[in-house]
């Protein structure tokens, strides 16, 4: 599964995409090893995998991701001198601009819809499927009072 998707996530969201797109948000970054395009998909490989650790995310890059993600590769990169610490990944993460993310994700899509000729049509129109684990909602008088918090053996849970 994961090699199935990383081969789709490299056709979807191309470095030169995400280098435009740094361009176009005014982002400057270096050379480094954790670029965005290593740490979306890294983001994706801990959501692919159960929300794994950082540690095994990092573990992925440690043992190989495709040159693709490198077009220049950085000196630690060309030296194979990759640390399995997730520090660097874990500051690469939160300095990635939410924009950049967004412009990603929205491309992603888009490949994806063309590549299957748009989302599946239910009743004449174009729909998507959302299972629902992933998604989070606002937390409120209205959905606490249609979704009240559960219990168990030590009493009702606090909302």
């Amino acid at each position: 599964m994961c090699a199935d998707a990383l081969s789709l996530y490299l056709q979807l969201l191309t470095s030169e995409f995400v280098a435009q797109t740094l361009r176009t948000e005014r982002v400057k970054q270096n050379n480094r090893l954790y670029n965005p395009l290593v740490v979306i998909w890294l983001m994706v490989f801990q959501r692919l995998h159960g929300n794994v650790s950082m540690e095994r995310a990092v573990a992925n890059v440690v043992h190989g991701l495709p040159t693709a993600f490198w077009p220049r590769p950085c000196k630690r990169r060309r030296e194979d001198k990759v640390s399995g610490n997730d520090g660097s990944y874990s500051t690469a993460r939160q300095d990635l601009p939410e924009r950049v993310v967004e412009l990603s994700a929205g491309q992603t899509l888009e490949g994806l819809l063309a590549q299957t000729g748009g989302a599946a049509v239910v009743f004449g129109r174009r729909a998507f499927f959302v299972d629902g684990t992933t998604a989070r909602t606002a937390h409120g008088p209205e959905l606490k009072q249609k979704f009240p918090p559960g219990s168990n053996q030590h009493g009702r849970c606090k909302s």
